[in-house]
């Protein structure tokens, strides 16, 4: 019996149809096998032999236990138990478990779910708002159907687009920006570094137009508003008190061009050796100075280029009548005896004017 026990299982079993019969059965299991009893009438006790890794017990059509391989999963909304739109990844219902409504969620989860070998816990935060989660597509649809600004990289060597490249393009929406990082003539529109260039159109690989974008200048430097146009060489002058706005001049370049030309003087009356004086108001002349003259003006005339006579007559002061007459230092006079000069205020000296030499 130790040797029976040692290999084996003794059974005593009943097989007799009606009454009692009791058979000794001898059986022997191995490791990973059970015992199980058929379904049939006779019950009769055998080995069920041990399955293999990842196997699981389950009954089959005839009752009997078996060994099988577990169904790969199930379809959300298609078989029994799973058909709400709303599957909790947290059974509890707890605060923080998350809730993926299929009425409302696009985009198919399997890939992301299934196909990715996570270490470490999945977080997901949700905001504390009552709201839609979205895919990336369904927010790249939003962004589309409103036209938003979307930055899409620079223009100029070494960026996103070269200049040429960028002029060239024949696919983009309307809502795409770009930044310009090198100076040129981008869309038809001479940019700055910094201007930003964005699309007003959508295009699909056909069709495309300068109009199809339209430039937000950023870099002021040599900005001007004024008028479409000028001609080259006029002044500009102040359009209104702001002191912000400017329009053309009028008048023949190299002139000094205002709305009128009235009150301006010719560089043509700068003649060598010429000066501009004025004997009335408000009309200034030429005049010519010439060689060993002085620029004076003598009693009842005007301003004129004098002759030394002239010069001398308005140098020479009337004849002190004392040496302590009213006088400034430099002052000269002269009478037929005479010459006299003014040595420091009101200090007269005179000099015999000698005849018989």
């Amino acid at each position: 019996m130790a040797d029976i026990a040692r290999y084996g299982v003794p059974l005593a079993q009943n097989l007799a149809a009606t009454g009692v019969e009791f058979t000794m059965k001898e059986l022997v299991i191995s490791r990973g096998c059970l015992l199980s009893a058929s379904k049939d009438a006779n019950r009769e006790i055998a080995v069920l032999a041990a399955g293999t890794e990842g196997q699981t017990l389950s009954v089959d059509a005839n009752g009997d236990l078996v060994w099988g391989t577990p169904a790969a999963g199930h379809t959300q909304n298609t078989d029994t138990g799973t058909t709400s739109n709303t599957f909790e990844v947290s059974s509890d219902g707890a605060v923080g478990s998350l809730i993926l409504s299929g009425a409302n969620v696009g985009g198919d989860f399997s890939t992301t779910i299934q196909n990715t070998t996570q270490s470490g816990d999945i977080v997901l935060t949700l905001p504390a708002v009552t709201g839609t989660l979205a895919t990336e597509a369904y927010a790249a649809a939003l962004f589309a159907s409103n036209d938003a600004l979307l930055f899409k990289g620079t223009i100029g060597s070494g960026g996103t687009h070269e200049i040429a490249a960028f002029n060239a393009l024949t696919t983009y929406n309307a809502g795409w920006t770009y930044r310009v990082i090198e100076a040129g003539t981008i869309r038809g529109v001479v940019c700055q570094i910094g201007d930003l260039v964005m699309a007003i159109v959508d295009r699909a690989g056909s069709g495309n137009d300068n109009a199809d974008f339209t430039v937000a200048q950023t870099n002021l430097d040599g900005a001007v508003i004024g008028p479409a146009s000028v001609t080259d060489g006029y002044l500009a002058l102040f359009d209104g008190v702001t002191g912000k706005l400017i329009k053309a001049g009028t008048g023949a370049p190299g002139t000094m061009a205002y709305e009128t030309a009235t009150n301006y003087v010719p560089k043509s009356l700068f003649d060598a050796n010429s000066i501009l004086a004025a004997n009335s108001d408000d009309t200034p002349a030429a005049l010519t100075v010439g060689e060993q003259t002085f620029v004076g003006r003598i009693t009842s005339g005007n301003i004129a280029a004098l002759t030394a006579a002239q010069a001398m007559g308005i140098l020479w002061q009337t004849p002190p009548a004392t040496k302590t007459t009213a006088g400034t230092a430099g002052w000269m006079a002269k009478d037929a005896n005479y010459l006299y000069l003014c040595t420091g205020t009101n200090v007269w000296a005179r000099v015999p004017i000698a005849t018989n030499w």
